[in-house]
């Protein structure tokens, strides 16, 4: 995964950046990589540069300067995973090569990760604490002033009932905050991430000047834990929170946060709002509309998740899908013209795209070469491999035409020379000559190419004596071959596993029995008897889905 820069407020609050290049520049200017649209920014204040796996930031002699975790920057400065950095009045947060932490408003310092929830007894000299079962939102809502009700719903309705970005819903629930909540100064919105870990998405500040992103992990996990949203009135003097840093240290006077339940009660995050006036505090009215304003919040945070994993399904299809035009792109377009002779050729793979392969190689000598290979497993992993094992075998053959087994000795040892050692594949060659009609076949690690006689018999003549070991297994691996004369009217036919290891539903295979006698009792012309193989072993099959590729090709010899 890329390193990432994440803008927490401005006119671009909640756009993450992907850093891809080795210099990232950033300021005012619509040439830089990350642009910060204010005035006090510098055309071309910071730039961003890549020393091996982290990124360094340097201040590019601007006005205002630059600060990383609230310490200006001079010379380079190497960048931690979740260091907050300054430019002006906008904060961002930069996520380093292969972080697994979405990009936070929160630098997870040592001493605000190592918070703890204080507990103390509640007592008569406490002031007011008011909590709300964020799980009967709706009975408690209907208490609330008509009118603040009717408001606060049409202001988050519209501001975040459009919104299916969970990057852009972010910021717009704390936006419609503020404007619910006037005397607000700061909100913020954390998410609990798949590790359960809460993670600050969204921050927001009455005050410009204002750059403290700290939160009180005691309310809030007082909050989460209890499934209640808590306002208290004067939290500076609260005995229930009297031991907590955080409250005192950053002026909170009144404080709400409120859950984000999911329908099954899962708590999902949650809105933390507070103010520091001594004259505006909230009261149990704003923490009920707050938690229906946390209530539509949840949904709309699931709908965004639902919605991103909507789009990202749709683009690894999309993905799948061109890379099956690319695959398809490989193989074969056109049927070789070969005096004499006649070919066909199947291919089926069991997802969107496989790891078999055949290939028409037209040799330097005039021999015609065919080839079947079969990737050990498949998907992706063997989609990739099978174009290297294209170009490798095309070139290999094309260098030592006159010697297959050595051309398949130089294909093994390019394979196994990619290091790959989970990954081999088995190949069957067929080399033509259609001078002489003598077939040279090499076998690595592969079914012996089947050859229907004249006399009705079939022949495998590349079968156990002569086979070598899959490409990729061995290095330097010396392979034999076999060579037969193929006459008028007899055909080759070559097959990967998925042919004869072809499954029903009853988990029968069709068998390389099945398919010796379906080969026996077929038409002698490659054309037909390809068709017939293939017809066969889908009324075997009868609709079931296949677990691997299918790959056929057909050759023969014309009758006179």
């Amino acid at each position: 995964m890329n390193a990432s820069i994440h803008l927490l407020n401005g006119n671009n609050a909640g756009q993450r950046v992907e850093l891809t290049t080795e210099t990232v520049r950033m300021g005012r200017h619509p040439d830089c990589e990350v642009v910060i649209d204010a005035s006090s920014v510098s055309r071309f204040h910071a730039r961003l540069i890549r020393d091996g796996d982290q990124y360094l930031i340097e201040d590019l002699k601007s006005r205002n300067g630059t600060y990383v975790n609230g310490q200006r920057v001079e010379g380079t400065v190497p960048l931690r995973d979740n260091d907050r950095v300054k430019i002006c009045e906008t904060l961002l947060v930069y996520n380093g090569i292969g972080s697994t932490s979405p990009s936070t408003g929160i630098p997870q310092r040592p001493e605000e990760s190592d918070l703890q929830v204080e507990e103390s007894e509640d007592n008569a000299s406490a002031t007011v604490l008011t909590s709300l079962d964020a799980r009967r939102s709706s009975e408690s809502f209907a208490s609330v002033n008509p009118e603040a009700k009717l408001r606060a719903m049409i202001e988050i309705s519209q501001a975040i009932g459009q919104t299916l970005e969970l990057d852009a819903l972010f910021p717009k629930i704390l936006d419609s905050l503020f404007g619910i909540f006037p005397h607000a100064d700061r909100a913020m919105l954390l998410i609990r991430d798949g590790n359960g870990r809460l993670i600050p998405r969204a921050v927001k500040h009455r005050r410009e000047s204002e750059d403290t992103v700290r939160y009180s992990r005691t309310i809030v996990e007082a909050a989460l834990d209890e499934r209640k949203a808590i306002l208290s009135a004067d939290a500076a003097s609260d005995e229930r929170f009297a031991m907590s840093q955080s409250i005192a240290e950053f002026r909170i006077r009144s404080v709400m946060c409120a859950p984000l339940l999911a329908q099954d009660q899962d708590a999902l995050g949650v809105i933390q709002i507070d103010t520091q006036s001594t004259h505006e505090r909230f009261e149990e009215d704003d923490l009920q509309i707050l938690v229906s304003v946390a209530s539509q919040a949840a949904v709309s945070l699931l709908n965004a998740q639902m919605h991103e994993d909507v789009l990202r399904q749709q683009r690894t299809e999309q993905e799948l899908a061109f890379a099956r035009r690319v695959q398809t792109a490989f193989l074969p377009q056109e049927m070789p013209e070969l005096d004499g002779y006649s070919f066909w050729a199947y291919y089926e793979a069991a997802g969107q795209v496989g790891g078999d392969y055949y290939d028409f190689v037209k040799l330097s000598n005039g021999n015609q070469a065919v080839i079947l290979g079969d990737v050990s497993g498949k998907g992706v992993p063997a989609a990739l491999m099978m174009s290297k094992v294209t170009s490798d075998t095309k070139v290999s053959l094309l260098s030592l035409a006159d010697n297959p087994p050595e051309a398949m000795g130089r294909i093994n040892n390019a394979i196994c020379s990619a290091g790959l050692d989970d990954r081999f594949i088995t190949m069957a060659i067929c080399v033509i000559d259609p001078t002489t009609h003598k077939i040279t076949m090499v076998n690595a690690g592969h079914m012996s190419p089947m050859i229907l006689k004249l006399d009705g018999s079939v022949a495998e003549p590349a079968g156990d004596d002569i086979a070598g070991l899959p490409a990729g297994v061995m290095d330097d691996f010396d392979y034999e071959s076999t060579e037969v004369v193929l006459e008028p009217g007899e055909t080759v036919v070559l097959f990967s596993d998925g042919v004869d290891e072809a499954m029903n539903s009853k988990n029968e295979q069709y068998g390389l029995v099945r398919l010796r006698e379906v080969v026996a009792s077929g038409p002698r012309v490659p054309g037909e008897l390809g068709p017939h193989i293939l017809a066969d072993v889908q009324k075997h099959v009868a609709g079931y889905k296949q677990s691997d590729d299918m790959t056929m090709v057909a050759f023969g010899r014309n009758a006179n």
